[in-house]
């Protein structure tokens, strides 16, 4: 069964709670995010008040650089590249 072959699912980043990002915040973010990234950049979207931000590798920068400029609980940088223990 392929069911064998699913990558184990992360730990949910917002511990359950609700976002601070307005509807107009969420807009604003997704129209900065693409060309502040660059590159490195593979997507986004909104979901229960957070902007989910994929970008190839991020070691914590670019979260913090996040949360600096659009304040914290808005938004999630998740790294499609993780170390491996």
């Amino acid at each position: 069964p392929l069911a064998l072959f699913d990558p184990i699912a992360l730990p949910d980043p917002t511990g359950g709670k609700a976002g601070a990002a307005s509807a107009q915040d969420a807009a604003t973010i997704q129209s900065i995010v693409p060309d502040a990234l660059g590159s490195g950049y593979l997507g986004s979207y909104e979901q229960d008040g957070w902007v989910y931000v994929d970008v190839i590798w991020d070691d914590g920068t670019w979260q913090r650089a996040a949360n600096e400029d659009f304040g914290p609980g808005k938004v999630i940088v998740r790294s499609a590249l993780r170390s491996v223990d």
